[in-house]
């Protein structure tokens, strides 16, 4: 059974490309954001192929933490002490900066944003070791 699609110019205050289809479960699926008509092309006839073939998977809805959770779980072959680490980097800086957001809506800016955050507060905490100590030198 060959699925079809539609590919939507873009109107009005919209400036992408959008398509929309049908999954395998009959429900309508619309994706945007493409800058050409050949990209959206290209997009539609990659899923309708996965969907024709039997191999599309509908995008899962986890979130960050969600997934940081069974990424760490998985990760059975290092060495305890690297796994503490790991543990120790997600659950104190990544899981409050990016836990609640979704994977299938994470962008670069989000993963910017936690990352100048962590910088930020590496910094000020060094910034603050440096002044006390080089004050503490001055006595």
């Amino acid at each position: 059974m060959s699925q079809r699609g539609h590919i939507e110019k873009p109107i009005g205050a919209r400036k992408t490309w959008s398509v929309s289809y049908y999954d395998p479960d009959g429900r309508r699926i619309w994706k945007g954001k493409f800058k050409t008509r050949a990209a959206a092309q290209k997009f539609l006839t990659s899923i309708c192929a996965e969907i024709d073939s039997g191999t599309y998977h509908k995008p899962a809805v986890i979130s960050f933490e969600q997934f940081s959770e069974t990424w760490l779980a998985g990760r059975r072959l290092i060495r305890g002490s690297t796994e503490s680490g790991y543990g120790s980097i997600i659950k104190r800086q990544l899981v409050p900066r990016l836990g609640s957001c979704l994977l299938a809506e994470m962008r670069f800016r989000h993963v910017d944003a936690a990352v100048s955050g962590m910088v930020e507060d590496e910094l000020s905490a060094k910034t603050q070791c440096g002044d006390s100590a080089s004050n503490n030198a001055r006595r």
